[in-house]
Formats: C-alpha cells, sequence, structure tokens
C-alpha cells in the first residue's frame, strides 16, 4: 500500500474472494493460516470448508491451488475420506463436494429433522423433502444430490415425496384403526358426494391422505383415492372428446352436488390438469 510519500505497509493476497469477518476469529485465523503455510491437500480442504456445499472447479479457484498439486492433492484428500463426493461420476469440473465434517454436520440436521418430524408425527410415512430441503438451505439440485447420497448411506429412507427413518412405520392403536375403517366405508359409501361431517382426528386423515388413501381436495372435502381417480379419469376423458367440461357437466356426471364438483375441479386446477377458462375447464 503506497501513497505519494512512500510505502505504507504490504501484505500477502492468501483469499482473493474473501468476505468480512469478525476480528480475531478463531477459525478464520486457523484457515488463513492454512492458506499461508498449509500443504496443498489442507488448502483445498479449508477453501472448500468455507463455503461448501461448492464445485471442484470453485475450490480450486479459491484455494489458489491448480495444476498437478490440485490434482494430487484431490487424490489424497479422496483416499482419506476428507471429502463426500455428490453423486456417482467422479469428480469434474462442476462436481459438488462436502468437506468430510461439512457432510457430518449435514447427516447430523438431517436425522435431527427426520426423528423430529415422526416424533411430531406419528401416523405419517415421513418428512416431506421440501421441508427437508428448507431446514438443510439447499437449492433443488444440490439437495437432490443430498438426499441421494442420504438415502446411499442409509441415514434416510426415501419414498415418494418423503423421508423417513430406515425401517420406520406408522402403527395405528386398535381404536385408531377402527375409526380409520368406519371412515373409510363412509367415503366408499358416497364415493362422489362425501360426507364432510364424520368425527376423525385431522391427524388420522393427514396419516390417510400421506398414505395414498384418501384425497383432500380442500379443507371440507376428502374423496376416496379410488373415488379420486374414477372422476378424474372419466372427467380427463370428457374434456379430451368435447374441448371443455365445466362444473355443471361434473356435477351432473357424478350426480353429486356443486360443492363436491367445484371441489374437485379446483384441485384438478390446482395439480395442473385442468386450466380455467372463463366457465369452462380444458387440459392443459
Amino acid at each position: 500500500i503506497r501513497s505519494h510519500q512512500g510505502t505504507l505497509g504490504g501484505g500477502e493476497v492468501v483469499e482473493a474472494l474473501a468476505r468480512r469477518h469478525k476480528r480475531f476469529d478463531a477459525p478464520v485465523v486457523e484457515r488463513l493460516s492454512v492458506l499461508v503455510e498449509g500443504r496443498p491437500d489442507e488448502v483445498l480442504l479449508k477453501a472448500l470448508e468455507a463455503n461448501e456445499p461448492s464445485t471442484w472447479k470453485r475450490v480450486v479457484e479459491e484455494s489458489g491451488v491448480s495444476g498437478e498439486e490440485a490434482e494430487e492433492a484431490l487424490k489424497s484428500l479422496l483416499d482419506r475420506g476428507s471429502l463426500r463426493v455428490l453423486g456417482d461420476e467422479g469428480v469434474t469440473a462442476s462436481t459438488m463436494l462436502y468437506s468430510g465434517r461439512g457432510w457430518v454436520h449435514v447427516v447430523g440436521r438431517a436425522r435431527e429433522a427426520v426423528e423430529a418430524y415422526h416424533g411430531d408425527y406419528p401416523l405419517r410415512t415421513g418428512l416431506p423433502k421440501e421441508e427437508l430441503r428448507s431446514k438443510l438451505g439447499l437449492g433443488g439440485q444440490v439437495f437432490a444430490r443430498v438426499v441421494g447420497k442420504l438415502v446411499e448411506e442409509g441415514v434416510v429412507e426415501e419414498e415418494g415425496t418423503v423421508v423417513k427413518a430406515p425401517g420406520h412405520s406408522r402403527v395405528l392403536s386398535a381404536k385408531q384403526q377402527a375409526e380409520v375403517n368406519r371412515y373409510l366405508e363412509a367415503l366408499e359409501a358416497q364415493p362422489y358426494s362425501p360426507p364432510t361431517d364424520i368425527g376423525i382426528s385431522g391427524e388420522l386423515v393427514a396419516g390417510l391422505v400421506d398414505g395414498g388413501k384418501v384425497v383432500k381436495v380442500n379443507q371440507d372435502v376428502v374423496f376416496s383415492a379410488t373415488a379420486f381417480e374414477d372422476m378424474k379419469n372419466r372427467i380427463v376423458e370428457e374434456a379430451r372428446a368435447t374441448g371443455k367440461i365445466n362444473v355443471g357437466r361434473v356435477r351432473d356426471m357424478f350426480d353429486t352436488s356443486r360443492k363436491y364438483a367445484l371441489a374437485l375441479m379446483e384441485y384438478l386446477d390446482q395439480q395442473k390438469i385442468t386450466r380455467r377458462v372463463g366457465d369452462d375447464r380444458v387440459l392443459r
């Protein structure tokens, strides 16, 4: 650093893409010391730990290590198990990586989130993936690879749109099972106009939705899964044959009331099966 009077000070740049840090922060001081004096593999690992997950290309750029040194350091880190690679295509410039320490942190947070969900909602299959993604603070593409790695390592099991603890299963008490059976029988007895005043806990209904036994189209209307599939398929066939369909036609097709027909059509709109055009619906 110079002024018109001479040199004021100097130093060596060890982190070109640095962010603002607290003064005398021990982990930062340790990392900068490694960047100055450490071996190439240590430097690369510290660069990754500062901003993970990260691509191999970015780690190399931020570390200042390149060429043969970077390749040798990568091999050493992989051999020691100090890196976790997301994906199975090997390490390329765009491969996402975690440090061993960083991955242990992700595993711990994922396991804690899943177990907490099971504790709060024992009758549901598992934690919705989107909720886990939010808790881990990850983008969509990275998250998909993280889930794949968690499944590969046996941390969680994947089932449709949820993840669960390995071996987890929902167990209903005899009283709950009887309540569920009565509820499903009532829905099946009037498949296109199911009663909305059946006494059943919201958590049991959520468990049935989660297990694919029923479809909740709005806050009040719940169809059995078989009735919903039948109605959906017939609506799609009708709309495909005539080019459009409306709530009145749906009401007549299933000899039901406007309340159920409207709730069903609005749900199909939400599911991107139909789209509203004036008073009609057309297929997407």
